[in-house]
């Protein structure tokens, strides 16, 4: 299933040309040149994060996508099967999604690390690019869920990313919010993310608690809303 996925996001011309031309120029090089001509310099730790964010908010877009064609047609019958087909199926495309966009990654960090003189940890990169890995395969569940119950709800959904992206600390410390927002951007795991990226020392292994209870949860949302969705024979039936 992964290789068939796979193949189907790679034969797209569409789909390479968003990863290797517009998101590692359209979604990282306007807030550098931002900080750059506020500060000076071009920020190891703001490339990386800004990489970082567009690994996710790219993954989880593709997947939402091609759900949603999925969901449009008869094809989903074929991944409600069994009671884990669905959830390999998910699994899988995430998969498939991530490790499309994951070279591009690492080469748009490689080059801005030469272009702007960084001096970028790679296996620190690694680290990061694997939790966003992780927080990617738990979103793409919770969204699942959500998608089964809520045909038409790409909007909410494209309003919910710009502000993820406001919380979860990609251009500024969390610690500069007011108490209350800063608890809850650190319920999202991409702020968990984020906030190692600045200070390696931040304990994230309790967090990895909360990220299994998420996991559980979503599970248990993915087959609520899978009873829901054969129980009214489909979102036209």
């Amino acid at each position: 299933m992964f290789r068939l996925l796979f193949l189907s996001l790679a034969r797209n011309k569409w789909n390479l040309v968003k990863i290797f031309l517009l998101s590692p120029f359209n979604m990282i090089l306007p807030p550098l040149f931002i900080g750059m001509a506020i500060s000076g310099y071009v920020d190891e730790g703001t490339t990386l994060r800004l990489c970082l964010w567009s690994c996710f908010s790219f993954s989880i877009f593709e997947v939402v996508n091609r759900r949603m064609e999925t969901f449009n047609t008869e094809k989903i019958q074929d991944v409600m099967i069994s009671a884990t087909s669905l959830f390999s199926f998910s699994f899988f495309q995430t998969c498939a999604v991530n490790v499309l966009y994951i070279p591009s990654l690492f080469i748009t960090l490689f080059l801005y690390n030469i272009i702007f003189n960084l001096k970028i940890d790679f296996a620190f990169a690694c680290l990061c690019v694997f939790l966003v890995f992780i927080n990617n395969l738990l979103m793409s569940y919770i969204l699942l869920a959500v998608q089964m119950k809520t045909p038409n709800y790409f909007n909410r959904f494209n309003f919910l990313m710009d502000v993820i992206y406001a919380l979860c600390g990609v251009l500024y410390p969390i610690e500069i919010m007011p108490i209350f927002i800063k608890y809850i951007a650190r319920i999202l795991p991409i702020t968990n993310i984020m906030e190692f990226s600045y200070s390696p020392s931040v304990e994230i292994t309790h967090r990895f608690v909360m990220w299994v209870g998420f996991f559980v949860l979503s599970f248990l949302l993915v087959r609520s809303s899978k009873r829901k969705y054969l129980h009214s024979g489909g979102f036209y039936g």
